[in-house]
């Protein structure tokens, strides 16, 4: 029998899949802390290996809805939760955690809404599993710079650690909401804490 996660709703239903292909729902994951559907809890999630990141792009923090991503770890068959990650540089409208992506003792975290340096420009966070917390260590960004309304880190995608998509769907490059992927490979030596990353712009 193989389990998996999916998300009903606001719900993560954890489903096993039994030797004919079928699922049947053995579990459900709801908000913690009775949070209210405002919370959007479980409106991203990635699973890789026995590591659930579930993101909630309204959970309030400080009265106001900045957004978390909840993690999760499976040991003996049983999904634990962990440190929440949360980050205060982010505003209302930000729309952090609309996207994550679990790569190892990575996580990176979508904020197509984020402002700066332009108005729905958009970031992509990067953290690092450290000392039992998660720990901020890059900022990703196209490298040809952010642009107004291009809502950079809509979608992301990683594989098992050289490479990483970000998906901006209203790219305006060449035509209005166009569209563009960016390509981010690991660099030779860390980046300090908090220093951009760059991506290629492919196709």
């Amino acid at each position: 029998m193989t389990t998996r996660l999916v998300r009903v709703c606001g719900v993560i239903c954890a489903g096993a899949a039994t030797a004919w292909g079928q699922w049947d729902v053995v579990a459900e994951y709801r908000p913690p802390d009775g949070a209210e559907r405002s919370y959007e809890f479980a409106k991203s999630l990635s699973l890789q290996g026995g590591r659930l990141a579930v993101g909630g792009r309204g959970i309030a923090s400080d009265g106001w809805n900045l957004g978390s991503v909840f993690t999760y770890t499976r040991s003996s068959g049983e999904w634990a939760e962990g440190p929440k990650i949360r980050h205060a540089g982010v505003s209302t409208y930000s729309k952090f955690a609309s996207a994550v992506a679990v790569q190892g003792e990575h996580i990176l975290v979508g904020a197509f809404g984020h402002d700066l340096p332009r108005e729905d420009a958009g970031i992509v966070f990067h953290f690092q599993f450290v000392a039992d917390e998660w720990v901020l260590v890059e900022e990703l960004v196209p490298s040809s710079g952010t642009r107004y309304d291009q809502w950079f880190g809509y979608a992301i995608a990683a594989d098992d650690g050289s490479r990483v998509i970000v998906g901006a769907p209203s790219d305006r490059k060449h035509a209005p909401d166009q569209g563009a992927a960016f390509v981010f490979e690991p660099q030779r030596r860390a980046l300090p804490a908090g220093r951009p990353a760059r991506g290629v712009e492919r196709g």
